[in-house]
């Protein structure tokens, strides 16, 4: 038990230093989000590294006629994060991402999008206000 005690202060000092050099908008990201309107989308993310650097991300639209998917990684500028799919045959130039800024609070995520359409129909897309579920 001893053993055991003087290794829990060591792990807590780790964890904060990890945490101090996380991004700050990656550290808001809720996991899930929703929108029901027009069409519904859903974004799924799970925060990647010890230091929260970059993040995994699902996106999910459909609307009467239209559906599209999206996983990709994203990484953070500090004021959004920016969503490029795992595999692309575009260049870079013209390669779809998606961007996502989150509120203060982290529980609202405005998300758009550039040249994606590869990954929907023409009727729906990776754009909307969502809210953390």
């Amino acid at each position: 038990m001893r053993q055991k005690l003087r290794l829990l202060p060591l792990i807590f000092v780790q964890a904060l230093i990890s945490s101090a050099h996380a991004d700050p908008q990656i550290q808001k990201l809720r996991e899930t989000y929703e929108t029901k309107a027009a069409q519904t989308i859903s974004l799924r993310t799970i925060a990647l590294g010890e230091d929260n650097q970059a993040v995994a991300v699902e996106i999910v639209v459909a609307a009467k006629g239209c559906s599209g998917v999206l996983s990709g990684l994203g990484t953070s500028d500090g004021k959004a994060i920016k969503i490029r799919p795992y595999l692309s045959s575009e260049p870079s130039s013209r390669a779809c991402e998606v961007t996502i800024s989150l509120d203060k609070s982290g529980k609202v995520a405005i998300v758009s999008e550039e040249n994606c359409l590869d990954f929907h129909g023409a009727q729906c897309a990776f754009s909307g206000e969502l809210r953390a579920k």
